[in-house]
């Protein structure tokens, strides 16, 4: 029960129930037939499905403290892998909920990924010496990297969500196929 409150949540943000609804109301005075007809099939289905069927798989995950990193391949003019370069990306996250779900409500072709930070800092650097030696985890890994993106200073955050914290960062994304 609280997952799909959870869930509601995360698709409830824009105040609609189908972001496609927007270009689909807004008739012109000129229109389709065609098109209106798979219009109003589309909307059948939709309604079919919305309010029954089970989702195919479901999870979330919790995050109080993370680290993700990313290496990338520096190249030259011509194309090649320069020896000894790489690219860094790092993503240091505290208190994130990462929530995934998949054939939504018995629609297999419809999907949602959704993601909940409180805190994160990003770091960046296009061309980093590689090291001889892996870096051990919770070593001070991003002292070569920029500081790119990071919370805003306090008093500049106005607006507080549910549990009255102030979440950084939250993004839904819906996948169709």
């Amino acid at each position: 029960m609280k997952r799909r409150t959870q869930f509601t949540l995360y698709t409830a943000a824009n105040g609609q129930r189908d972001s496609d609804s927007d270009s689909e109301d807004n008739d012109g005075v000129y229109y389709s037939v065609y098109d209106h007809g798979q219009r109003q099939k589309r909307k059948q289905q939709m309604e079919k499905t919305s309010h029954t069927g089970q989702s195919k798989v479901a999870v979330t995950l919790s995050i109080s403290q993370g680290v993700f990193n990313i290496y990338t391949p520096v190249r030259d003019s011509s194309g090649n892998v320069i020896p000894g370069q790489h690219g860094e990306i790092e993503l240091q996250v505290s208190e994130g909920n990462l929530f995934s779900v998949s054939g939504y409500k018995g629609n297999a072709g419809l999907g949602f990924v959704c993601l909940q930070v409180n805190q994160a800092d990003f770091y960046h650097n296009g061309l980093v010496t590689t090291p001889q030696e892996m870096k051990l985890v919770g070593s001070d890994s991003c002292s070569n990297l920029d500081r790119t993106i990071y919370r805003s200073d306090c008093g500049s955050l106005t607006k507080p969500t549910g549990d009255n914290k102030l979440d950084m960062l939250t993004v839904s994304i819906r996948i169709t196929s």
